[in-house]
């Protein structure tokens, strides 16, 4: 596998990993302290984690069996997900750090846009390359 292929496959199994702790953090330790809204958005969030990690990793492999170039497609990836998982996960857990982070609200959907124009071009360019 060459670098630019293991470099998704690990932004895949970092992001994996934050959805599965997450998760278990939210399963176990966050359900006394988070009422049923929030435990839910925050769930949303570990779940994208773990849907863009496996897609990150997918992208690894796309890239090596189509011989693309998909660098700008793993950066929209990455920072879409840090913007859509992370401003969810953190205005979740704003309260309960002792800070006022609503500000951040606006950021979510900003990232869910960055993670759909990623796929578009994963899209695109594996059409492009398969006509």
């Amino acid at each position: 596998m060459d670098r630019f292929s293991r470099d998704f496959v690990m932004v895949g199994l970092v992001f994996f990993l934050f959805g599965i702790v997450g998760g278990a953090f939210g399963a176990h330790a966050l359900e006394k302290y988070l009422d049923a809204n929030t435990l839910a958005s925050y769930h949303t969030a570990c779940d994208y984690w773990i849907y863009q990690g496996l897609g990150a990793i997918l992208l690894g492999l796309i890239s090596k069996s189509f011989a693309l170039k998909l660098k700008a497609q793993l950066r929209l990836l990455v920072a879409g997900t840090l913007l859509f998982s992370g401003s969810i996960t953190i205005l979740c857990l704003d309260q309960l750090m002792g800070l006022e982070l609503r500000w951040l609200g606006p950021i979510t959907p900003v990232g869910g846009s960055l993670i759909i124009l990623a796929w578009v071009g994963v899209l695109l360019k594996v059409g492009k390359k398969a006509v």
